[in-house]
């Protein structure tokens, strides 16, 4: 399998779902008082996102495990990266509207 291969069986729901999860997650550990230092969330993010795209892809037939994998490293990468601005932003325009 080559990687034009391994990009064309990435789902978009799973990797938005898989988002969610890691979102959810590290919004939670950011709060302990063990990974509340910034630099170190972006390499949790993308932990969490490997491991629940590998879970993800044990359990779905149509999924494989490094597809899962995949789809977890890219949804650890933008909650990491861009998820978290994304959604204070629109948060905050909604706020600003009241």
């Amino acid at each position: 399998m080559d990687i034009v291969e391994l990009l064309n069986q990435v789902n978009a729901n799973v990797v938005m779902t898989i988002f969610a999860v890691t979102y959810v997650i590290v919004g939670t550990l950011k709060v302990t008082p063990y990974f509340n230092k910034n630099q170190y969330l972006p390499i949790v993010a993308l932990f969490v996102g490997m491991i629940c795209g590998a879970i993800w892809g044990g359990y779905s037939p149509s999924t494989g495990l490094l597809v899962g994998v995949a789809d977890g490293i890219l949804a650890g990468g933008f909650a990491s990266a861009g998820g978290h601005e994304l959604i204070s932003s629109i948060s905050e325009l909604i706020g600003r509207g009241k």
